[in-house]
């Protein structure tokens, strides 16, 4: 356990830029050094991750970040959807699949808005999108959700910057995970269905399937609690 922690901690200094006090940055602005995926589909541009298809893509793919697998943390970073189409998100306390895949949670987005500011947990019953853009949510350990609305979600997709850069803000701690954007609350959950939650796991950047898109991130830093 020591020297896991001691390499994580490695890991993540190595990338130390000038953040905020308490973050490391997750991102060296100049290559994929510290993170994994498919060859051909993620590249490094103008400081920038990109993930990019050119033609009609049958399957997602993510990019998983090599620095842990955190549990309690407060991730940021800024993402761009370039074009009228296009879906990625962030993957938190997820797990690794074969084929670059991932399942747990995603802080969803998409070109559209669509999607903006939503939670997103594949194959996750009844519905995948499981805490709304402008939804509080509390589940139960049976999967039964409470969920009170704090803001009308059209209004708050006037935070959303269509075709340019937007702000997230995740914080991960306990059962509880809260969403912002561009400094705006976009939802927030308190999940007590250990069926479709984990206590900690890998972060990745998804890459959908569907017809050529293009995203970008840059400036991912984290601070992971100890």
């Amino acid at each position: 356990m020591l020297s896991m922690s001691f390499c994580l901690f490695f890991i993540l200094s190595s990338y130390s830029q000038s953040v905020e006090r308490g973050f490391v940055s997750m991102f060296n602005g100049k290559n994929l050094s510290g993170w994994d995926g498919m060859k051909g589909l993620w590249k490094v541009e103008n400081g920038a991750i990109v993930g990019e298809t050119k033609v009609a893509n049958e399957q997602t793919s993510f990019l998983y970040w090599m620095g842990g697998e955190p549990a309690d943390f407060e991730m940021r970073y800024r993402i761009r959807v370039v074009g009228k189409e296009g879906n990625s998100g962030v993957q938190i306390r997820s797990q690794k699949l074969p084929d670059y895949q991932t399942l747990g949670y995603q802080a969803d987005f998409d070109a559209t808005g669509y999607c903006v500011g939503t939670l997103y947990r594949y194959e996750r019953k009844p519905v995948a999108t499981f805490a709304q853009r402008g939804d509080s949510v509390l589940i139960d350990a049976d999967g039964k959700s409470v969920v009170k609305k704090f803001a009308d979600p059209t209004k708050l997709l006037d935070a959303f910057k269509k075709g340019d850069w937007n702000d997230f803000r995740i914080l991960a701690k306990g059962k509880k995970v809260t969403l912002w954007m561009n400094g705006v609350l976009m939802c927030a959950v308190e999940d007590h269905e250990t069926k479709y939650t984990l206590p900690k796991g890998i972060i990745a950047l998804q890459l959908h399937s569907g017809e050529p898109m293009r995203v970008e991130y840059k400036d991912l830093r984290i601070r992971v609690d100890k």
